[in-house]
């Protein structure tokens, strides 16, 4: 959705551009048009309009840019009164759509807080961003043909913080599990995530002889060959432990 000065690549189109107001903001009339519900996503008649809030954009040339909008509530028989749909927002976030890509787009790059201070935002609006890119991909992502699996903790901050991680294995390598602590809740989330057809079809699983994955892994996919971390056994024969 690009936005260039004079044009606005939204529904609906621009009408009439009004002069440049202080602090280099140009404000649009636009032509009025019916508003959709944001619960079933139908043209309703409206109800009121909320005072004007502004939508963050891509910043252009170091500079800020924001969309200003005054929503509209629309009178649903089946939501009730609502906030209307607009195609370049969701929610209640004040950052248009196409900005939450870019974070996150930038935020694979950059650290966190080094993408906010780039792009003038802030901490929490670049996590939100990312939460929302994490989310969208979980929610299209394809879990079929999952056949190999790899469980391990990963250390984290300072003292005995850990990560529990599954990766598939097999034809394709990617994350698929990420949960705080190494317990035996950690890594059952993961199982219980999965439809039954998909986790029957999980064949092979390698991990470290961590007991609580010990228990999970046996009890959620008990017909699975378990491959053991050669480093692991040998780390616990040396100290003595059965």
């Amino acid at each position: 959705m690009p936005l260039v000065p004079g044009r606005v690549d939204l529904q609906p189109r621009i009408t009439k551009s009004l002069p440049r107001a202080k602090g280099g903001r140009a404000q649009y009339r636009s032509r009025c048009w019916r508003p959709i519900c944001s619960g079933c996503g139908t043209k309703r008649p409206g109800y009121d309009r909320l005072p004007a809030g502004r939508f963050e954009f891509v910043p252009l040339w170091g500079m800020a840019v924001y969309l200003v909008y005054a929503m509209r509530r629309v009178k649903c028989p089946q939501c009730g009164v609502v906030v209307e749909q607009v195609p370049w927002a969701t929610g209640k976030c004040h950052l248009t759509t196409s900005f939450r890509w870019f974070l996150a787009g930038w935020a694979k790059r950059l650290s966190w807080q080094a993408t906010a201070d780039a792009f003038q935002t802030t901490w929490e609006d670049v996590f939100r961003s990312v939460k929302h890119a994490v989310e969208w991909g979980l929610a299209r992502r394809d879990l079929s043909g999952i056949e190999a699996i790899g469980v391990d903790e990963m250390q984290w901050r300072n003292g005995h913080t850990y990560l529990t991680l599954v990766y598939q294995i097999d034809t394709v390598k990617r994350l698929l599990w990420v949960a705080e602590e190494r317990t035996e809740m950690s890594l059952r989330g993961f199982f219980e995530s999965l439809a039954g057809d998909i986790k029957a079809g999980i064949q092979f699983v390698a991990s470290d002889m961590w007991k609580p994955y010990l228990n999970v892994i046996a009890e959620q996919i008990p017909s699975a060959l378990h491959v053991l971390d050669r480093r692991s056994q040998h780390r616990k024969a040396a100290s003595g432990d059965r």
